[in-house]
């Protein structure tokens, strides 16, 4: 019990003001003033009427389906497996899984490093700053560097 009150009035707050900031409308002067236009359902209706949030939708509710059942056949069939060999293959299928497992966060530390390091120029500093003195715009950024990545593939 002791947990459960805890989860709910950690999640009550936040879910109680994300109501809130859903029945209301945010430009830009009203994020700035951090007070947004009451519009009640509006939001909602807007985006039931909406065929890309139905798409969208749809193509979520797939990869969800999807992932969950190859996960749960993978996990099963790798489970299975593990019985079934000796502590040396074991040993060595749970590191690879570990392995793979981890490479994704690896790489992203790698690559947020690559983007804020000084010593490279700091990509992000540039970026931003040549935005915000308009000498680029966001598409532009996006474009430079998207072609930044793809030069550097294929350079390696």
């Amino acid at each position: 019990m002791p947990v459960l009150a805890t989860v709910v009035a950690i999640l009550f707050y936040p879910i109680v003001r994300l109501v809130q900031l859903s029945l209301q409308q945010y430009g830009l002067f009203e994020l700035i003033q951090h007070k947004g236009k009451p519009v009640g359902l509006d939001n909602y209706r807007s985006i039931l009427h909406d065929p890309v949030f139905w798409h969208t939708l749809v193509r979520t509710v797939i990869f969800t389906v999807a992932n969950v059942g190859l996960t749960i056949v993978l996990g099963t069939f790798l489970a299975l497996l593990l019985v079934r060999v000796s502590s040396v293959v074991r040993v060595l299928l749970t590191a690879g899984l570990v392995l793979v497992w981890s490479m994704p966060v690896v790489v992203a530390v790698q690559v947020w490093y690559w983007i804020t390091n000084y010593e490279n120029g700091n990509i992000l500093r540039t970026m931003l700053s040549q935005i915000l003195t308009g000498k680029l715009t966001v598409k532009q950024a996006a474009a430079t560097a998207d072609n930044n990545i793809e030069y550097t593939l294929n350079a390696s």
